[in-house]
């Protein structure tokens, strides 16, 4: 881009300016041509730049226009009983493709989609001021009170995917946690249940890259549970994003 040459000036001495030569000073962006001071938001490149200036440093580059990140998280437990996922039990095509999401065995789409739910800590919404490819980072662990019975452990599974605005991305898949309670099924305690959570507890450590557009923006890890599961807790969690400016066609 050029030096900026503004259209109505130098003003004459004794000539009074009218409010339309001032504000095409100011602002003006039709052709394109770098008429008017709006040159100065973010379109100044090599041909505005000093020949003093034998190198850009950090002081010249505003903030967070190149990149900007943001984090969420919590600590505290947190507790989803079945009656929050009523009607829900996976189905074969489940068991045997954990990214299984066929409207033919399973409830619709959309309704399937709904019954996960978000989780405190484990969700984001943030603002990208221009289009950028974001990597999306998260880690939780998450356990439950299901019941390995040794004939029905795959039907009381607790679930965990992404979602990117409201839509499961299909390359993450989901995250299965089996039940955490076992019978002992011979011996002196055949019949007991004994609690393996220190065993079988399960951890996600995540990320993901996705390229977004300018705006608003929602990525959230979203919980969806057998409705044989009694319970299920989610411990320590959080979500980040680091978006990187990515200039239209490039």
């Amino acid at each position: 881009m050029p030096n900026i040459t503004l259209p109505n000036f130098p003003f004459v001495d004794g000539a009074i300016p009218t409010g339309t030569d001032v504000s095409e000073n100011i602002y003006d962006i039709s052709g394109g041509a770098p008429n008017s001071y709006e040159v100065i938001n973010g379109h100044l490149d090599i041909d505005n730049l000093d020949a003093s200036w034998a190198t850009i440093d950090r002081t010249a580059v505003q903030y967070n226009v190149l990149s900007l990140s943001g984090e969420v998280g919590a600590t505290s437990n947190l507790d989803y009983v079945n009656d929050l996922f009523l009607g829900y039990t996976p189905t074969a095509a489940d068991l045997a493709n954990p990214d299984h999401d066929d409207p033919a065995t399973e409830p619709e789409r959309a309704t399937l989609r709904a019954m996960w739910l978000g989780v405190p800590g484990l969700g984001i919404n943030f603002y990208l001021p221009y289009r950028a490819i974001v990597i999306l980072t998260w880690n939780v662990m998450w356990m439950n009170d299901g019941v390995n019975n040794g004939l029905d452990q795959n039907e009381q599974e607790s679930l965990l995917r992404l979602f990117v605005n409201g839509q499961i991305q299909e390359y993450t898949w989901k995250r299965e946690l089996h039940p955490c309670i076992r019978i002992d099924q011979g011996g002196p305690g055949a019949g007991d249940k004994t609690h393996w959570g220190r065993d079988i507890n399960r951890y996600w450590n995540g990320h993901y890259t996705v390229e977004l557009e300018a705006g608003f923006h929602s990525a959230s890890v979203r919980l969806l549970c057998s409705s044989e599961v009694p319970q299920t807790r989610l411990f320590n969690r959080s979500m980040r994003y680091i978006a990187f400016h990515r200039p239209s066609g490039t």
